[in-house]
């Protein structure tokens, strides 16, 4: 049975909560009950120290954390919604291609492409990624929100070639340009093309 922070200590913090008045606090449990069960003891532990979430859809309700519950919704509505061939996965490090629509015209799309230099957001719905490039001789970066209703596709061009255990590539804007500059055809690129008029 799933725990329910905001019924066991309100305004409170999560964290400062004893594990024992979790327990006891908890609608419809019994103390002996969970006591005994480690099973529990450890769900109730994860809660504590954020490991898993309490937010969940239940039935189709929102159970727990209304706002976390309701961001994975809509993460599940938006991701169905999208065509997962024209959606690939990539890290950073990696050579991707974005085409979106141009917001000065919306019947015409834009191609960019560039090394992931970084990814904001984690699993959450205001995810992002930035790309850097260089284009017509100057450094060029762009700020993708993964959900966005403009972006029409993301193709993984080529993995890593880098070994480095970083979480952001800031390091490559002080590197040569050669070592950031990512080219690519039409030809090679499987993304949507904008619609005849």
């Amino acid at each position: 049975q799933r725990l329910n922070a905001g019924s066991l200590v309100g305004r409170q913090s999560l964290a400062s909560v004893p594990i024992s008045r979790m327990l006891m606090t908890s609608p419809g449990i019994s103390m002996v009950g969970m006591l005994t069960s480690s099973k529990a003891l450890m769900e109730a532990r994860r809660i504590v120290s954020g490991e898993r979430s309490v937010g969940v859809v239940h039935r189709g309700k929102l159970r727990g954390n209304v706002k976390e519950a309701w961001e994975h919704r809509e993460i599940l509505r938006l991701t169905a919604a999208r065509d997962p061939t024209l959606f690939d996965d990539f890290e950073v490090g990696d050579h991707v291609v974005v085409r979106h629509v141009d917001v000065d015209a919306p019947g015409r799309y834009l191609t960019f492409g560039g090394v992931c230099i970084a990814k904001y957001g984690g699993s959450k719905l205001m995810r992002s990624f930035r790309l850097l490039n260089h284009v017509d001789g100057v450094g060029v970066e762009m700020h993708f929100a993964y959900f966005s209703p403009h972006i029409k596709g993301i193709q993984l061009l080529r993995k890593k070639t880098r070994c480095t255990n970083r979480a952001k590539w800031y390091f490559l804007r002080d590197k040569p340009p050669k070592e950031w500059t990512v080219t690519w055809s039409e030809k090679e690129l499987k993304l949507p093309r904008p619609p005849k008029v």
